[in-house]
């Protein structure tokens, strides 16, 4: 399907994809939705999740709701050894997600860790965080030799919401006791 005409200053995007960046749902998600025929743009029902549209000058619902950014959440999560970094386990092991489940927002890993591994994992609802922090080209690539405190720095940049998390004075469960 070729691309649709712009106007706006705003890039076309295809209908699944805008749900991805508002941060509503994975693109999955985004794509279950439209095809049962729960997202209307500019009215009409859209069951192509590859449709093109102008997220500036379209009007996007879903379940006759207006389609808007969700509050930006970022979960700094030490993750311990055991849990897979998945959404879903097809062997029933513990995921992150078992470990961050009263966040209640749909969170995406930005970069992974091992099974066997432990350390400092970034959740969140950022698609474009997470492609500046994992893009080679935006030079942020992670380096398990770069103090953490960098990382909080980039975090910090143009971001005024911490939660779940220390922000809130929370702890989240699987976070080593102090």
């Amino acid at each position: 399907m070729a691309k649709k005409l712009c106007t706006s200053k705003s890039q076309p995007k295809t209908l699944d994809r805008v749900f991805s960046k508002a941060g509503v749902g994975s693109r999955s998600d985004a794509r279950s939705w439209i095809g049962a025929g729960r997202v209307r743009v500019n009215g009409k029902v859209v069951q192509n999740p590859d449709h093109w549209i102008d997220a500036e000058r379209d009007r996007v619902t879903l379940d006759g709701k207006p389609l808007r950014a969700v509050e930006k959440i970022y979960v700094l999560l030490y993750k311990p050894t055991g849990y897979v970094v998945s959404h879903g386990d097809p062997q029933n092991r513990p995921t992150v997600y078992d470990l961050v489940r009263d966040a209640g927002k749909w969170l995406s890993p930005v970069g992974r860790l091992d099974l066997e591994t432990s350390g400092l994992l970034i959740l969140t609802n950022d698609n474009d965080f997470a492609e500046r922090v994992t893009n080679p080209d935006h030079k942020a690539v992670p380096d398990q030799n770069r103090p953490v405190r960098d990382y909080t720095k980039l975090l910090k940049r143009g971001t005024t919401t911490w939660s779940p998390g220390a922000a809130q004075g929370k702890q989240l469960a699987g976070a080593p006791d102090k």
